[in-house]
């Protein structure tokens, strides 16, 4: 796609750490394109859905048996949706109501659908898109949720220097081995002791809290960007790609890539 080698990439790494991701922009900006692309591209089973605030659980994991009424058990049809499904794109996931939000959290942090007996979800990576961040009351409505995508990019309308290039633009087939595994890589001590004063800078400078979740992730995101970029051994420059998971806000997202940058 035109313009969008950089959020590519982030959506690759996602599918790399076996983590979620978040795309953040205005409409029209090609944000569902992006992850419709890739997904054909990755050759996995896939599914799409978009999320209203009447979304029910049933529309995402099936409905509840007859058979399963019948001998008294809650037990839903798992398949053809989300349970079902390497790759889940849920746009505007943070309209959902709190039946889908809860039920969507849980597949994502433990890849389980309780049914009623758990069961052991194929999903690789979800991922979501929406017009805005929360803000608000919905900050901590949708705070446990939002920190479970470790990684979250702004997707921007295209520079005027593209413009010419996206009216000329023609698609063609991608093919997108995964076959990498990024707990091969290497990641020195130098690297996890430049995190830790990175997180310290952010902190006192910026006010930016990473919570310790995210931080902790953060050795498996640096490991898959040196995986996706062929080096066997992590080097300081794979700490950019922490400019797309230690952001809260748009404004933090557009300044911390300088204070990475200083650490690397």
């Amino acid at each position: 796609m035109i313009g969008r080698e950089k959020e590519m990439q982030v959506i690759v790494c996602a599918l790399v750490a076996r983590e979620h991701c978040l795309l953040v922009g205005p409409p029209g900006t090609g944000k569902s394109m992006l992850v419709d692309n890739v997904a054909k591209a990755a050759g996995l089973s896939y599914w799409r859905y978009l999320i209203t605030k009447s979304t029910t659980v049933d529309e995402l994991f099936g409905s509840v048996t007859i058979d399963g009424l019948k001998d008294g058990t809650f037990r839903r049809n798992l398949a053809g949706r989300l349970a079902s499904h390497e790759l889940v794109f849920l746009d505007e996931l943070y309209k959902g109501g709190s039946g889908v939000l809860n039920s969507v959290l849980s597949a994502m942090e433990e890849r389980e659908f309780y049914n009623p007996a758990p069961v052991k979800l194929p999903l690789c990576s979800l991922f979501s898109a929406s017009n805005e961040l929360p803000e608000g009351q919905d900050v901590h409505v949708l705070g446990a949720l939002h920190d479970r995508f470790l990684l979250r990019t702004v997707v921007e309308p295209l520079d005027e220097s593209k413009w010419a290039d996206l009216l000329n633009f023609q698609s063609v087939a991608l093919y997108l081995p995964l076959l990498i595994d990024p707990t091969v890589i290497t990641v020195g001590p130098e690297i996890k002791t430049k995190l830790v004063e990175l997180r310290l800078t952010l902190e006192r400078e910026k006010k930016l809290k990473i919570s310790d979740r995210r931080f902790f992730k953060s050795v498996k995101l640096i490991q898959s960007w040196a995986a996706m970029n062929g080096r066997i051994e992590a080097t300081l420059k794979d700490m950019i790609v922490l400019k797309y998971s230690w952001w809260n806000t748009i404004v933090d997202f557009r300044q911390i890539g300088d204070y990475i940058a200083a650490f690397a």
